[in-house]
């Protein structure tokens, strides 16, 4: 029964960073176009310069879509 409780605990625990990472992106897309655009990004990440952005614009869109945030830095690892 120990080792049952451990594997579900480290299966919710590795589940986490996912679920975070999308309540991260959902709560960031306050128009809720499903990308974020720059001001979006700059809300969660100040920092974030415009050349670093268009890097992982990788369809260069001009916004991030939720698999381009998920290969950001911005995503939770």
């Amino acid at each position: 029964m120990k080792k049952f409780a451990s594997i579900v605990a480290t299966t919710a625990f590795l589940a986490v960073p996912a679920a975070f990472a999308q309540d991260v992106f959902t709560a960031a897309d306050v128009d809720g176009s499903g990308d974020l655009s720059a001001a979006e990004v700059a809300a969660i990440a100040p920092d974030m310069t415009p050349e670093a952005m268009a890097q992982y614009d990788t369809d260069g869109s001009g916004t991030l879509s939720r698999e381009e945030f998920e290969a950001s830095p911005l995503m939770p690892k």
